[in-house]
């Protein structure tokens, strides 16, 4: 049976997992391990890191995988690169699910920036109580900003954080009245995000806008990787072909 493996981590990776095992197809999911799931993809699963091209590479091979879905996080641009590469030297079908970035409507206030470091140069002249979005990774670099009083939502609590950063632990799905709440009870004057597009993280951008605030807003990087789709129904009708009528 042909193995199709999703590099996943996002909601878009789930539903993919979910219907490709449902229609018989050996799918195995490999994430990241950053954070603990409630509940696991259906199908196979492996948690961790690959170890690099090399490691990816004897995955692909001991796993006898025949085809490759990128479903990771839009900023994952390491594993995506990484991933798109290797499966060309390989020789095995790529495709990369790339939801669509949120684009400003009427009343918003958004301050585009190209990465982070922008963002943290930016984001003190525009407030001081800032609710924000980053990477785990990128938490530490909150600190460089002590002009700036942090409120970051993690699905789970980071080992540590700079002084000037208080935690909200919440899980998804969030709602815009919730969001707008949190956004009140907070004190939140500003926020710096990534723009990372689909509905799961929109409610507070809209709980943003209806409030008044500004959005340092974190542009997505470009990756140069093909084919890409948008969503995942394009992602299923582009694999037909590769697995038959089970998809």
């Amino acid at each position: 049976m042909s193995t199709v493996l999703i590099l996943g981590g996002t909601w878009e990776s789930r539903i993919l997992a979910e219907r490709l095992h449902r229609a018989g197809v050996d799918v195995l999911t490999s994430l990241a391990g950053r954070t603990r799931m409630p509940g696991l993809p259906p199908g196979r699963v492996r948690v961790g890191g690959f170890g690099g091209a090399e490691g990816f590479a004897r995955v692909l091979a001991g796993e006898a995988v025949a085809f490759v879905l990128d479903a990771t996080h839009p900023f994952a641009v390491r594993m995506t690169t990484t991933a798109h590469r290797v499966c060309r030297e390989r020789g095995v079908p790529y495709l990369r699910l790339d939801r669509p970035p949120w684009t400003a409507e009427p009343g918003d206030r958004w301050i585009e920036v190209a990465d982070l470091d922008a963002g943290l140069a930016r984001i003190a002249a525009v407030g001081r109580r800032p609710f924000v979005n980053v990477g785990r990774a990128e938490i530490p670099r909150l600190g460089e900003v002590p002009a700036c009083h942090f409120l970051l939502r993690t699905v789970e609590p980071p080992d540590r954080v700079p002084p000037n950063v208080d935690v909200l632990v919440g899980r998804p799905p969030y709602s815009v009245a919730g969001d707008r709440e949190t956004l009140r009870r907070f004190g939140v004057d500003c926020l710096l995000v990534r723009n990372a597009g689909g509905p799961g993280a929109y409610p507070k951008i809209r709980a943003a806008r209806e409030l008044g605030l500004p959005v340092v807003m974190i542009r997505r990087p470009q990756v140069a990787v093909a084919p890409v789709v948008a969503g995942v129904e394009e992602a299923l009708a582009y694999l037909r072909p590769f697995l038959g009528r089970r998809t």
